[in-house]
């Protein structure tokens, strides 16, 4: 039942339902241990009368501070609150106490108070950007940010993950081992990056692992990423047939798409750029074409404005994906003054959408400037621009270094150092690969990886 209280027009009402509020709070009263079950699902803000968000803050308080909930302790408690004044509001809490008594099963009122709640919240949250709207002198896509931010709070309010027990996850992880075993579809592996020194040494791409790759500008980040997605969509040669999403917030689909041609093709890409193809370059051309791109899902998005619910939309419509690359990081947001804590809510949203789609996602960044001040340039953890969270979050970080592209002098030419600093399984080190910058490509050089 919802009780009528005017919302933010005035002929508009708020949904919530007092007699659910008054069930969970007394059934708390009878049998206190129920409030864990109540907690699971339910804040003080989620009740929409203000004396049942003071009760159930106390009861919070009381239960936290392993305080006896006994009937008397709690009005005594309201009471020095301020919750309670009067000698007759000890009626109302025997008053919930004998509605809740013949209740049998609390969740269900529990998720009642949690729907009004989020329905509330929704209702404030669009009156509060329609605000904006009319407000003027504010950009639809600051807008848009501010609308998309919020509604996502909201989303993970109610994101609730219950306990396993460990008798159940080991049985299910043994029917897992029993698949893998006779399984022939590959559906178990990591997914491949098709640098076979990488893939051997460190195993490929986890599924539901976030993967940082970080550099300094002119490094190859990207061109090591597009080499990865690549070989990824190029099944069945390195992995079962997979999609493979590519979200460029820098680089324009056309700039891609010369950038493939180039490394798959062979083509100088300075040439595809002029576009002076000779008659060979054009005909290896048409056969990329039609012959290896055949059946090959690799999706680009160059929406340079992508925020995270965007891409979450976009990979649903997608069967079957393998991997999502996003170039780069600390081109998404911007909005937020704590551009530190605004980097930490973004990698963390990338971290719960590779659990959530089951998918490794390649997340590229940046490196702080502090790296070119040092005679070292060596990148560390701690370079990472904007967040630490970057590399509290990711399950597995590593760098690009090209010896020669910061040293003209250097001994070692056409190189580049891929840096495993963090890998949750298991082995860090530096492995070594060439580079081909005419054709934008990274290839295995070294079969073994230096500690």
């Amino acid at each position: 039942m919802m009780d009528e209280e005017r919302g933010f027009n005035e002929n508009e009402v708020l949904p919530y339902n007092t007699e659910a509020e008054q069930t969970v709070l007394g059934a708390i009263m009878i049998d206190p241990s129920l409030i864990t079950t109540a907690a699971a699902k339910l804040k003080p803000d989620s009740f929409y009368v203000q004396m049942h968000k003071d009760i159930f803050e106390t009861l919070l308080d009381m239960f936290n501070a392993s305080r006896p909930m006994e009937p008397l302790l709690i009005l005594d408690e309201l009471r020095n609150r301020g919750v309670f004044k009067e000698e007759d509001e000890k009626d109302y809490l025997l008053t919930m106490a004998q509605t809740a008594s013949s209740v049998s099963n609390i969740s269900y009122y529990v998720n009642i108070i949690e729907e009004k709640s989020a329905l509330r919240n929704i209702l404030k949250t669009c009156s509060e950007v329609s605000a904006l709207c009319y407000k003027g002198g504010v950009k639809a896509s600051d807008i848009l940010d501010e609308a998309e931010r919020r509604i996502y709070n909201i989303t993970r309010g109610r994101q609730n993950v219950d306990l396993e027990n460990l008798r159940d996850v080991v049985e299910n992880e043994a029917d897992r081992i029993s698949e893998l075993v006779t399984d022939t579809t590959g559906k178990f592996e990591p997914v491949k990056t098709g640098i076979s020194s990488y893939d051997n040494i460190i195993g490929g791409m986890n599924k539901s692992d976030l993967i940082i790759l970080a550099a300094r500008p002119g490094m190859g980040k990207t061109a090591l990423a597009l080499n990865i997605a690549y070989n990824v969509a190029m099944s069945p040669r390195y992995n079962p047939k997979k999609s493979v999403v590519f979200f460029s917030l820098e680089m324009s689909s056309a700039q891609l798409a010369q950038r493939i041609i180039s490394s798959a093709c062979m083509i100088d890409h300075g040439v595809l750029q002029r576009g002076a193809l000779s008659e060979d370059e054009w005909r290896l051309l048409v056969e990329f074409q039609k012959e290896r791109l055949f059946g090959t899902r690799f999706l680009i998005s160059d929406d340079s404005m992508a925020s995270i619910t965007d891409m979450k939309a976009k990979i649903r419509r997608v069967e079957n994906v393998g991997l999502v690359v996003v170039d780069y990081l600390q081109l998404m947001g911007g909005n937020n003054p704590d551009r530190v804590r605004e980097i930490s809510e973004i990698t963390r949203s990338f971290k719960i959408m590779a659990k959530e789609f089951d998918i490794p996602i390649l997340l590229l960044s940046q490196l702080s400037r502090a790296i070119s001040k040092r005679d070292d340039k060596t990148p560390q953890l701690s370079d990472l621009r904007d967040s630490g969270s970057i590399e509290q979050d990711a399950d597995l970080v590593m760098f690009i270094d090209r010896p020669d592209a910061s040293n003209p002098d250097a001994k070692r030419k056409n190189e580049a150092d891929l840096y495993i600093q963090k890998n949750r399984h298991g082995q860090t080190g530096r492995l070594t690969l060439a580079w081909d910058g005419k054709h934008t490509t990274f290839r295995a050089i070294d079969t073994t990886i230096d500690e």
